[in-house]
């Protein structure tokens, strides 16, 4: 299943303006937008790409990895989180005028309990108490995650851990999940009420949300109170970087991004790999073990204060500023 993925992944992502996944993509967009005069904004590779001889496109790359498919020509700008990141562009054939850096692209909402939340973070860690793990998987549900996000759900909670399970915006899933979590004959809720009404005593939370917004408004207000997460190294793998939340990467990496993401939090030493199924077994008693020889607290410091974190805010502003009349 993962070989098919990240076959379509890769036939997508190719940087020729022949390809047919590009002609079949562009030809209503390039109708629709012919005449168009202000700032076309997107924040996908192949978009930029498409419009880029139709109007003036602007493109947000949010993540710190810089895979071949993302060195776009022909575009007005493109936003960066990173120096290296754009260095990467510039380097595979980017224009470099178009380069501007920003900062880590990480939600708002966040930015503003930055430092608050992180400092908390460090004193759950380092109290001895539980912990509470978040658990996340991409939209496209790799079976090779998802037996390792039931295994470690399983393993955290049974060490007296909190285990938070971000569904995604597929209502069958949410069921698998809840068919899968109630064998775990633990506590579990589904986080479909206001915050007051979830009881205290749960052990594993559910959240379900129809679209992508919505499902990261929520993470958002959750993010503060995580200790750690669990995550294919995508552009969540900015949180750990920026914000102090360790992440522990589900393995195999999938697509040309998951490397370098990988690649980068490593080097920052903001992440572990999960990397076989038996890590994720027995998650609950290594993050116990990082715990106690101080070593998820190093993760987390190493996460905090290195990068700018105001992205998002860098980047619309720029935006703003040279909107036409």
């Amino acid at each position: 299943m993962v070989k098919l993925y990240n076959l379509f992944r890769d036939a997508a992502a190719q940087p020729s303006d022949k390809s047919l996944t590009l002609r079949l993509l562009s030809r209503d967009l390039k109708r629709l937008l012919r005449d168009f005069k202000g700032i076309c904004l997107v924040a996908h590779p192949l978009l930029a790409r498409a419009l880029s001889e139709t109007c003036s496109v602007w493109y947000v790359h949010g993540e710190i990895a810089a895979p071949l498919e993302c060195a776009v020509s022909r575009v007005k700008k493109i936003f960066v989180p990173l120096r290296e990141t754009g260095d990467k562009l510039k380097n595979q054939g980017a224009d470099p005028d178009s380069i501007v850096v920003c900062g880590l692209m990480i939600e708002p909402s966040l930015v503003e309990q930055a430092e608050k939340a992180f400092h908390s973070r460090l004193k759950r860690i380092n109290s001895g108490m539980p912990l509470t793990v978040g658990f996340f998987t991409s939209g496209a549900y790799p079976s090779e995650h998802l037996r390792k996000i039931l295994a470690g759900v399983r393993s955290t909670v049974d060490n007296g851990m909190k285990a938070v399970i971000f569904t995604g915006a597929s209502y069958s899933k949410l069921k698998w999940f809840k068919k899968e979590m109630k064998k775990l004959k633990k506590r579990m809720i589904l986080d479909d009420r206001v915050s007051s009404d979830i009881p205290e005593n749960w052990e594993i939370k559910l959240i379900y949300r129809k679209t992508r917004q919505s499902e990261t408004k929520k993470a958002a207000e959750i993010i503060p109170n995580l200790d750690l997460f669990v995550s294919p190294s995508h552009e969540r793998t900015n949180w750990a970087v920026g914000l102090g939340l360790p992440i522990f990467v589900l393995f195999p990496l999938i697509g040309t991004f998951s490397p370098q993401n990988f690649e980068f939090s490593q080097r920052q030493g903001v992440s572990y790999p999960i990397d076989s199924l038996e890590k994720a077994q027995n998650l609950g008693k290594l993050i116990i073990e990082l715990s106690e020889n101080k070593k998820l607290t190093e993760m987390a410091k190493k996460g905090f204060g290195i990068h700018q974190i105001n992205g998002s805010e860098v980047a619309a502003n720029n935006i703003l500023k040279n909107l036409p009349n």
